[in-house]
């Protein structure tokens, strides 16, 4: 969600600068005074909220961006334990951030929540093809709508609540 928008950025403002960080290892002070912003896509380590901290204390705004909601994983997701004991964390990342966005209405509202101190609301914005993505063009020949899919194990049961707008869609493609 970050790394599509941030090369579209560099390349049409080549004025403006940008720093990856590892996630692993804490960003040190004089480079945070380098910053205007700090972008985390899905942090949740004790790095990440030292780094927001330091930020703060500096004056530097972090922006932190969501596509899942990692506080309440449910105990199937193979992901749920590995969250577990980052739980605390992640609710004082999104109640310390400048600004927080997520990818659909329910994580904005989940995560208004835990932001009830702060006087900005988390933002939504929703996933999506970037507008500059050329998609070669495609056959409508087939027998049959076609449809792939990419996804982890655990959204499985996310492609299935939509398989009936996804054949109205795959079908509506074929008239």
């Amino acid at each position: 969600r970050g790394a599509g928008p941030n090369s579209r950025l560099s390349k049409d403002y080549p004025e403006i600068v940008f720093y990856g960080h590892s996630a692993h290892t804490p960003v040190e002070w004089h480079n945070i005074a380098r910053m205007d912003i700090v972008f985390m896509q899905r942090p949740h380590s004790e790095i990440a909220f030292k780094t927001l901290m330091t930020c703060r204390t500096m004056g530097v705004p972090v922006w932190i961006d969501y596509d899942d909601l990692l506080t309440n994983i449910p105990n199937d997701n193979p992901a749920a334990e590995g969250y577990a004991k980052y739980q605390k964390v992640i609710r004082l990342l999104i109640a310390n951030a400048t600004a927080v966005t997520v990818s659909t209405e329910v994580l904005k509202d989940e995560f208004d929540k835990l932001r009830k101190a702060s006087v900005t609301h988390c933002q939504c914005i929703p996933n999506a093809l970037p507008d500059f993505l050329k998609l070669p063009s495609c056959s409508t020949q087939a027998l049959s709508p076609g449809f792939l899919w990419r996804g982890g194990i655990t959204h499985v049961e996310d492609l299935h609540e939509t398989e009936d707008a996804i054949m109205c869609a795959c079908n509506s493609l074929r008239k």
